[in-house]
């Protein structure tokens, strides 16, 4: 019987070499930063590899080829994208840390290097128990500083055994590195059971207004020695959208041989996506605020010679146009004007910009619409539709300017129409895109 054990147990030391390449050797743990040949970085792509991988050699085919962080962070197709691959140990037998004190360091890294302070987009490509890592290290974010964590668009889960695997419970009979004996399966796990939940938990509670990070996940089909590492049946958990299958090993299927290889494609346009600020629908809130700096409510209504400013503020970041019509059809521009600019794209705006100044209502009496823009690119038609607010013009430069607002917003797939007061959002008015065009109606008695 002794000698059965023994000829099964250096069975499985041979095949867990083979299975797990590296078993023979320990792997460098140093973590470095690529940056962009592209623009100025605001996105960055972080590489976590599995165990008894290594922050180098998991993302390259030989030590003379590109690595995958390299190949991403000059590809033109994706400029202002810098690449950091974490590194930490992950020795073939003697201790290592775990999964959870790799996540608590890895997520530690991230807010000392002030990463969320330095990037507007944060997205995962993780290899193997790689995505245990980050799962773990983006719920412990969202609870530690979770408006950081909003910057966190996309975690591609490569072969990650979301459910355990049979394998590691093997290689936890050789190993004393406890990063095995994390990733048995999942039914006698608690670890991987709880970490599923949390995840799955964190998925059902994203909204509209910040639907992230986005979860893809992808699995290998090529046998690697006697076995699939992860089969599809151990990766599919906690995945946006169905997992998709790649003929490679597990090794392999981190080693992109370049930008055209299927996996690269695959990847890229999970982050594409990711950072692409149209997935979130725009919506915009505009207010009315009296000089005493009460809101103006459904019901209410402002008198001549009495003063108001105008808030708007909106989901993502935009460029924003406000005009406004009186009863007699005097349009005036009310932002951008001389004194008022905007450089960038922003999420708010006040009008006018300085909070001690207000807009003094005329003796006009009647409805006076303001007209709200928030766009994702600049508009010079509007930028100099009718005249600044305080500027002299007419009824005929009013009806110009009314057609030109008119079409501003059919162009963007819907007409101006009237939102609730005080809230304006665009539900029905962007069937062909993102913009917003609506107005509000202010009773002037």
């Amino acid at each position: 019987m002794k000698t059965l054990w023994l000829m099964a147990t250096a069975f499985l030391a041979m095949t867990l070499a083979t299975a797990l390449p590296g078993l023979a050797e320990e792997k460098a743990n140093d973590s470095y930063f690529v940056h962009s040949t592209g623009n100025k970085a605001n996105s960055l792509v972080i590489f976590v590899h599995g165990v008894l991988g290594d922050s180098r050699d998991t993302w390259r085919r030989s030590p003379s080829s590109v690595g995958w962080p390299e190949l991403l962070a000059a590809d033109p197709a994706m400029p202002g994208v810098d690449t950091l691959a974490i590194g930490f140990k992950s020795a073939p037998l003697n201790s290592s840390s775990n999964i959870e004190e790799l996540a608590n360091r890895l997520s530690q890294t991230l807010v000392d290097q002030r990463i969320f302070e330095r990037y507007d987009n944060v997205a995962f490509v993780a290899h193997s128990m790689g995505g245990l890592i980050t799962k773990r290290a983006v719920l412990i974010l969202r609870t530690k500083a979770p408006e950081s964590a909003t910057r966190i668009k996309a975690v591609i889960f490569l072969a990650t055994p979301a459910e355990g695997s049979d394998k590691a419970a093997l290689a936890n009979w050789l190993s004393a590195n406890p990063q095995f004996g994390d990733m048995r399966p999942a039914d006698l796990n608690s670890f991987l059971q709880l970490l599923d939940n949390d995840w799955s938990s964190m998925l059902r509670r994203r909204e509209l207004a910040s639907p992230y990070p986005r979860s893809f996940c992808a699995y290998e089909t090529q046998s690697t020695a006697l076995w699939k590492v992860v089969p599809r049946s151990a990766s599919e958990k906690g995945c946006d959208d169905t997992p998709i299958a790649f003929d490679r090993t597990h090794s392999s299927i981190a080693k992109p041989t370049g930008r055209d290889d299927e996996v690269y494609r695959y990847v890229f346009a999970r982050l594409a996506d990711g950072f692409d600020p149209k997935l979130i629908k725009q919506h915009v809130l505009v207010e009315i605020q009296r000089i005493d700096g009460k809101l103006l409510g459904p019901t209410d209504f402002l008198r001549s010679g009495e003063q108001y400013s105008i808030s708007v503020k909106a989901i993502r970041p935009a460029w924003f146009y406000v005009f406004v019509r009186d009863s007699t059809d005097n349009v005036q521009r009310y932002y951008p004007t001389g004194t008022d600019k905007q450089d960038a794209k922003r999420r708010t705006i006040r009008v006018p910009e300085h909070a001690d100044l207000f807009v003094t209502l005329d003796r006009h009496r009647g409805t006076e619409l303001i007209y709200v823009f928030a766009l994702d690119q600049r508009d010079e038609k509007l930028e100099h539709a009718a005249t600044q607010v305080g500027s002299s013009t007419n009824v005929a430069t009013g009806h110009a300017t009314k057609k030109v607002l008119l079409e501003a917003a059919k162009s963007r797939g819907g007409t101006i129409e009237k939102g609730k007061v005080g809230r304006v959002s665009s539900s029905s008015l962007s069937e062909f895109g993102q913009d917003v065009a609506a107005f509000y109606q202010l009773e002037h008695r």
